[in-house]
């Protein structure tokens, strides 16, 4: 049985979400860093892996593509052996159907 706690965050290189990933892994977390730019993605993964020790895994996604986030959510909860936390830090343009996102709340509870 996994016991880290692990975290998928949206957007984690834009302003908070580089906060909250930071803070995370400080607290032991798994990682899982979801963004559109690959590169702040991968520096960010790099610096939590090498300063905490923690295991991180980073997605490229656009949060536009809807219909791409069941898969990236069972790729993830796979990769980091289950998912405690879901932090959403990316804009979205409206109108956009919030209900998009409904597969959120079927890994909500993956342990």
């Amino acid at each position: 049985m996994n016991l880290t706690r692990a975290a998928l965050i949206v957007a984690p290189a834009f302003r908070r979400g580089g906060g909250a990933g930071r803070r995370l892994a400080r607290e032991s977390y798994a990682l899982g860093l979801v963004a559109r730019r690959i590169d702040r993605l991968q520096a960010l993964g790099d610096e939590v892996k090498h300063s905490y020790g923690i295991r991180a895994f980073v997605y490229r996604h656009d949060v536009v593509n809807t219909a791409d986030v069941p898969a990236l959510l069972e790729k993830a909860v796979r990769d980091l052996g289950r998912l405690d936390l879901f932090i959403y830090c990316a804009g979205v343009l409206f109108p956009n159907d919030p209900t998009s996102y409904h597969a959120v709340l079927i890994y909500s509870r993956c342990r």
